[in-house]
């Protein structure tokens, strides 16, 4: 039972059990009282160590810990202050009860006492249910410390653990690469968490058409849950980015993902940017992100691009809304994305940093964004502590950097031996309305061929095709609208409308494959069937596309109706999958 239980009127035999195994030290020189002090504390059940000198005293502790230590003041040599001063310096942690036992009656040498580190004072002659009264106030006092103690130890463990948890989670994180897909000619980018684990998030990706994408998220917390939030959203974003998926649909997916995975209260604001470099066309749907700014090549601020929706997990996917928003980007025009760790820091006088000079630092003549946000940053909140964290993304839009092709000068080795196969896929309108069906085909071809780097030839010359089929022939757009990137937005949107109003429709896809003795070929046909096919007025195509067939396929057919096109590519083992021109 705890000392602190005890009660002073307690029968002599119960105190005696309940301070039976502590042990006392007794410090008095007067023979008379040592000899009652240490009976006393006897009665009760203490086992009792005594002495007449302070220096006895201290030799005594050096071997075995005193549970309570009784002390005369005035000792032959030196005085009990001293040795009250040295229990507290050699048990720094442990609270050793010192009670003193004193003649003396004066209110100085009492004070004392209690300023060297005494628990209490009991004044000749003893009484001994007084002294079984501070005794059990005193080991009360102990006790207290103890569990303070080992509460103690016990939080620096659960720190530690906490610390060994986050560097795993870090370690993680770090292996995914997050901050290696940001490794960009026209990328520049800034990430401080406040704590080990970051709860803001980047990431970048290149679609096999050549699209440039980037996730920019600020998850509710930090630590751990905005970690495994990190876990969870890459591997959504990476997976449907190398499959070829619309930014739409990375949206819908990442919401759904992100409303199931984690709990009601915690959500990703973030902005998905996807940026086409023949066209120029960027599309960004923000939810819960600062403005994302837009700086031209002069230096002068575009219109931005305003959070419009809910962050991503709050909205069930039946009442979600993916639509972005489009805009034409210019040569060097800079998309600028910002946390509101930025916005927010605060100064020394409480001042935040404000978008006023974001906006300024932005448009201040340099050509690195980030590093004067960062320098402006600094100044402003000089040694007051991060309160949150902080990151920072610019995206230069630049043709050289962009317009290559993703993937060029890696070897083509297939997965699997080449065997004969044919794949044939029937999408009606309904399906082409509301699914995009090519990066369900690259998912096929993996499990059926496994062509790696050459998917991404595949994947463009099958999307073009598909594209040519579904846009001039059922849904009869002018291509030449492509070619211009003022018209494109434009483009974009009417296919959007009338691929709405579509019924009535059919894309027949179909893929044979062919092995020789160097490699294979793979014969892609699409075709199309709607009432509003073109019978006249034959269409080329877009120029782009045109170069891009040109230079990929061993030969390809566009029919004048635009209902059916084809093309034969073939592969050699070894060879760069993306042959560079001519």
């Amino acid at each position: 039972m705890p000392i602190s239980a005890c009660n002073v009127d307690d029968e002599p035999a119960v105190l005696t059990r309940r301070f039976n195994a502590l042990h006392a030290l007794v410090i008095e020189d007067n023979e008379v009282d040592r000899y009652l002090v240490q009976r006393m504390l006897m009665d009760l059940g203490f086992t009792v160590e005594v002495t007449s000198t302070v220096a006895d005293a201290l030799a005594l502790m050096l071997e075995q810990r005193p549970d309570v230590v009784c002390c005369d003041i005035g000792l032959p040599g030196v005085d009990g202050y001293v040795l009250a001063r040295a229990v507290r310096e050699r048990f720094p942690d442990a609270h050793i009860p010192v009670i003193f036992i004193t003649g003396l009656s004066d209110e100085d040498a009492l004070l004392r006492c209690f300023a060297a580190g005494g628990d209490d004072v009991m004044v000749k002659p003893l009484n001994p249910a007084r002294l079984k009264a501070k005794l059990v106030a005193a080991l009360r006092t102990r006790e207290l410390n103890d569990t303070l103690l080992a509460q103690r130890d016990q939080l620096a463990r659960y720190q530690a653990d906490t610390q060994r948890d986050m560097a795993i989670a870090k370690t993680i994180i770090d292996n995914l690469g997050c901050e290696r897909t940001l490794d960009l000619p026209n990328v520049s980018y800034h990430l401080a968490p406040m704590d080990t684990l970051n709860g803001d998030i980047i990431i970048g990706g290149r679609s096999p058409r050549g699209a440039q994408y980037f996730l920019f998220g600020d998850f509710t917390g930090h630590g751990l849950p905005a970690a495994i939030g990190v876990q969870v959203v890459y591997g959504v974003f990476r997976a449907m980015v190398a499959r070829g998926h619309a930014l739409e649909q990375m949206a819908q997916e990442l919401n759904r993902k992100v409303r199931e995975t984690l709990p009601r209260d915690r959500f990703l604001s973030a902005a998905l940017i996807e940026i086409y470099p023949d066209s120029g066309t960027v599309s960004v749907w923000n939810g819960g992100m600062p403005e994302i700014l837009l700086r031209n090549a002069a230096g002068s601020l575009r219109k931005g691009f305003r959070s419009t929706y809910l962050p991503l997990g709050v909205l069930p996917p039946e009442e979600f809304d993916a639509r972005p928003v489009r805009r034409q980007l210019r040569e060097n025009d800079t998309l600028f994305c910002y946390s509101d760790g930025v916005i927010e820091a605060l100064d020394a006088g409480g001042t935040m940093f404000g978008q006023a000079r974001v906006k300024l630092c932005v448009t201040g003549g340099t050509h690195d964004s980030v590093a004067a946000v960062r320098t402006a940053l600094e100044t402003h909140v000089g040694n007051v502590p991060q309160q949150d964290d902080i990151s920072m993304l610019e995206v230069r839009f630049r043709h050289d950097a962009l317009y290559a092709l993703p993937g060029a000068g890696a070897a083509l080795m297939p997965a699997r031996p080449a065997t004969h196969w044919r794949v044939a896929l029937d999408f009606a309108a309904d399906a082409l309305r509301n699914a995009d069906p090519l990066p369900a085909l690259g998912a096929v071809l993996d499990a059926v061929q496994g062509f790696g780097p050459g998917s991404t030839e595949i994947y463009m010359v099958t999307s073009t095709l598909f594209g040519h089929v579904l846009e001039q022939g059922l849904l009869q757009l002018e291509s030449g609208l492509k070619s211009d990137s003022h018209d494109y937005a434009f483009y974009y949107l009417e296919r959007e409308r009338r691929l709405a109003e579509l019924v009535d429709a059919q894309v027949h896809l179909e893929l044979a494959h062919r092995p020789d003795d160097e490699g294979g070929e793979l014969e892609i046909c699409v075709s199309g069937q709607s009432a509003h096919c073109r019978t006249q007025q034959p269409q080329a195509l877009a120029a782009t596309d045109l170069a891009l067939l040109a230079k990929l396929c061993a030969s390809y057919e566009v029919s004048e109706t635009c209902c059916r096109a084809s093309a034969r590519y073939r592969w050699r083992r070894g060879e760069p999958a993306v042959r560079p021109p001519g």
